[in-house]
């Protein structure tokens, strides 16, 4: 994700720089280059601060999917067995298949 942003931030500066320059030239004036440089800037840099905001959150998103991913599977492995004949029996069932008991540890 990083990297996405490190192109996406160096294509919007240097798209900034080349249209400062094309309005520079076409207008004829250092003042007006100037100005679209500082403007272009300002905007280049507020739309990689939003591209960061949502590559933060996207990998927030990712950690507790991640998580809860991970908690799930945790519960759906888990194990109790039974007391009547020691079988091993996944929590989902309320009764051993084996014996027909309903006490586990």
């Amino acid at each position: 994700m990083k990297n996405y942003l490190k192109i996406i931030s160096g294509i919007t500066f240097a798209s900034v720089v080349i249209g400062a320059i094309i309005t520079g030239v076409v207008w004829e004036s250092f003042g007006v280059f100037f100005v679209s440089l500082i403007g272009g800037i300002l905007v280049a840099f507020i739309a990689v601060c939003q591209h960061l905001a949502i590559a933060e959150v996207l990998e927030n998103q990712e950690r507790i999917l991640f998580r809860l991913q991970a908690i799930e599977k945790n519960i759906k492995t888990a194990q109790k067995q039974c007391i009547n004949c020691k079988r091993i029996v996944t929590t989902d069932y309320s009764s051993c298949p084996q014996c027909g008991g309903r006490m586990f540890r």
